[in-house]
This record gives C-alpha cells, structure tokens and sequence, in this order.
C-alpha cells in the first residue's frame, strides 16, 4: 500500500535551512501540513522558540499582511516573517551582533555607511568612524543595534578598501 503523505525528514531544529524546507514543503506538501507548520506553534517548535516569544515578536517585530497572516482565527507566519524571527534569535545569540552587507556609502556624511540586512529587505543606517574603505557587497561583522534602523560598527577601521 502506498502512503498518501509519506513522513518527511524534519530539518534540525533552529537551523538555517528550516525557511527552506517549509518554503518547500508550502510548495509541494499538502495544505494541511503547511497550515500546521506555518502557525505560531509550528515555527516556534521548528525554531527553538518559546511560543509565547513568538507571539510577543509577532506583536511588536512582525508586520501584518507581509510577516503574518490571520485565516480563520489562526495565524500563519510567512517565510518573510520566519526570516526575521531567524534574524533576531541569532542576534541574540550572538550577543546583539550582526553583521551586516554594505550596500552604498553616505556621501554627505562621512560616518554613514547604509547596509542591508542579510534575508531582510530594506536598509539600515550603519556608523562608522569613516567610510572611505567600506564598499559595496562588503561583509561587516560585530554590528550593534543603537536605535531602530541603526546599527553601530564596533571593530577595527578596515586596513584596506573592502577588507575587514
């Protein structure tokens, strides 16, 4: 006999690669196991999560109609959304640093580099000491968030141009 859902091989738990296979299993499983996955619950199991951080997240991080979704009293959490959550439990563990990829240099003020997020869209503020040596693709490692949209570069200057 032939099983009408064969049981898949669940990715670790916290890891990388967990956006993948739900965005993979959303594409190709059936409705009622991405329903399940993509809930609060779901994602928080498949992270590390508490339940009750996912929600309080959701709540003050997450944007409605884009990061999450309410059907039927239920809410479903997006890839874009599981993204994020993956981008603040990192940051967390790393003590609040990020690294960050550099995507153009202030001209009008020599301590502003603007940066992107990586599996965030959008761009944030990024102050440097100077930014001649900063340049574009460039990967910034120990990144502090200062305030919302702004990061601080807490490292040595680059010795060469797009060099850490």
């Amino acid at each position: 006999m032939s099983e009408k859902n064969p049981k898949k091989e669940a990715p670790e738990i916290g890891g990388k690669e967990v956006v993948d296979a739900l965005v993979a299993e959303m594409a190709s499983g059936s409705k009622e196991e991405v329903k399940t996955n993509f809930t609060e619950e779901g994602v928080a199991e498949q992270l590390g999560i508490d339940v009750e951080a996912v929600r309080k997240l959701r709540a003050s991080v997450l944007i409605a109609g884009t990061d999450f979704v309410r059907e039927d009293g239920v809410v479903r959490i997006t890839p874009s959304g599981i993204q994020k959550l993956l981008g603040i439990r990192d940051e967390k563990n790393n003590g609040g640093k990020i690294t960050l990829i550099v995507e153009k240099s202030s001209v009008l003020n020599p301590n502003i580099v603007l940066a992107k997020i990586p599996g965030v869209t959008g761009l944030v503020r990024l102050e440097v000491r100077s930014n001649e040596k900063f340049k574009r693709h460039m990967a910034v490692p120990n990144c502090v968030k200062k305030r919302e949209g702004v990061y601080t570069y807490q490292g040595p200057e680059p010795r060469y141009a797009g060099r850490i």
